[in-house]
């Protein structure tokens, strides 16, 4: 639900959970993904329409220990259906929650047994985080010391506004060195960053190229860069700077992205939000800096999957003992 089509860093998460889970050790967990909507499908069995509950009959089949909910919001229905099946209900909190549903958030939460989180989200969702969403890198995602190090920098990601890169597009054209900035994306707000870097005067500074999914082409792309920008102030975590500074990258993030924390000031700057001159001084510094290689090999050590979901999983163990 709301989840872009080229969602990034984020259908790299659904994806390595999912392969993750297929390859566990046979009796280690039982996982299954319920889909919000009319349909049902099951293995070895056509698709069955069940109407608008099919979420609550497949909890009522499946009789889970425990239920995630990744909705930014759901039904109350939903929670009274996982406790009716005997299941904890916890919900995993993903992002920010767009204006309009924040309130609905509020009331959604209330019920649930448990809420994961990256961040402290008690303003947003009056309730405390109980277990920590841990975030991982796909494999490919390391240390690249043969690639040599370029002078371009680099923003990956969804292009849209909360995201901030026109933010990001006036730092480069207030920064006092004319560097290359490559923007690698896809998103409704690209017809409008073209047009604004030109109002910007950024000319043939600016290169676009679209979405990339391919770990091992953006591992490269990471490894090149001069610095990775993230310059978002509503980040739900930022797994895009985690991959780079996995790569060796140098990473400038805004102060309020998770991943500021994960990552650390040895291998990322920072700024506050709503500051365009302090994003232009941390890429200046990020630019200035020497690679972090043991800081990478650290990261990417310490952030893969397997390892990951198997804390995470026993993390859910503790929770329902």
């Amino acid at each position: 639900m709301l989840q872009p089509a080229h969602s990034g860093a984020g259908g790299r998460y659904l994806a390595a959970k999912a392969r993750w889970a297929a390859s566990a050790p046979a009796g280690l967990l039982d996982d299954h993904v319920v889909l919000t909507g009319p349909w049902q499908r099951h293995r070895g069995r056509p698709p069955e329409r069940t109407g608008g509950r099919a979420p609550e009959r497949a909890l009522d089949a499946l009789r889970p220990d425990v239920v995630l909910l990744h909705d930014p919001v759901f039904r109350v229905g939903l929670v009274e259906a996982a406790h009716a099946a005997g299941a904890w209900v916890v919900a995993v909190h993903h992002a920010p929650a767009p204006p309009l549903l924040k309130a609905m958030r509020r009331r959604c939460y209330r019920d649930v047994d448990a809420v994961m989180a990256a961040a402290d989200v008690r303003a947003e969702c009056g309730r405390a985080v109980d277990l920590p969403l841990r975030v991982g890198v796909h494999e490919g995602f390391h240390p690249r010391l043969g690639v040599p190090r370029g002078d371009e920098t680099l923003y990956v990601g969804a292009l849209r506004r909360e995201k901030a890169v026109l933010t990001l597009l006036r730092a480069a054209a207030r920064a006092d060195e004319p560097w290359p900035l490559r923007i690698v994306g896809s998103g409704p707000l690209l017809p409008l960053i073209a047009s604004r870097a030109r109002r910007l005067g950024l000319g043939d500074r600016l290169r676009l190229q679209p979405f990339v999914d391919d770990p091992a082409t953006l591992a490269r792309s990471y490894a090149r860069a001069r610095c990775l920008v993230l310059p978002g102030e509503q980040e739900a975590y930022g797994l895009v700077a985690l991959e780079a500074a996995c790569c060796g990258a140098r990473v400038v993030t805004c102060a309020t992205a998770p991943v500021a924390r994960a990552i650390g000031d040895r291998v990322a700057d920072s700024f506050l939000p709503g500051d365009v001159d302090g994003l232009v001084g941390a890429i200046a510094a990020a630019r200035a800096a020497p690679r972090p290689r043991r800081g990478a090999q650290e990261l990417a050590a310490r952030h893969r999957w397997a390892g990951v979901f198997t804390a995470e999983l026993e993390g859910l163990r503790s929770l329902v003992r």
